[in-house]
């Protein structure tokens, strides 16, 4: 995020640092991020099942698997959210 900063964007920035462990209370700016990030998977749109049954694998610990799931349930909040305010997003082939 440093070198968005030093480009001009603090905003971007600190939406980028935040949008990893957002909380999924709101739907603020962050947490739009966090959601636009849990639907994608490489380089295909997915669904949030997708998106973290496929990076189960890498928490090898109790505390990854822990931080991994507390990320699902705030990308589920976030996509319940979105759904209350008529987003709809569909995952395409």
């Amino acid at each position: 995020s440093a070198w968005l900063e030093a480009l001009g964007y603090p905003d971007a920035a600190e939406l980028i640092c935040r949008h990893h462990d957002h909380d999924g209370a709101e739907l603020d700016a962050a947490g739009i991020v966090c959601l636009a990030d849990k639907l994608v998977l490489g380089d295909r749109r997915c669904t949030i099942k997708e998106r973290f049954d496929a990076s189960a694998a890498k928490c090898r610990t109790p505390e990854q698997r822990e931080i991994h799931a507390l990320r699902r349930k705030s990308a589920e909040r976030l996509a319940r959210l979105a759904e209350k305010r008529g987003i709809k997003y569909e995952k395409t082939s």
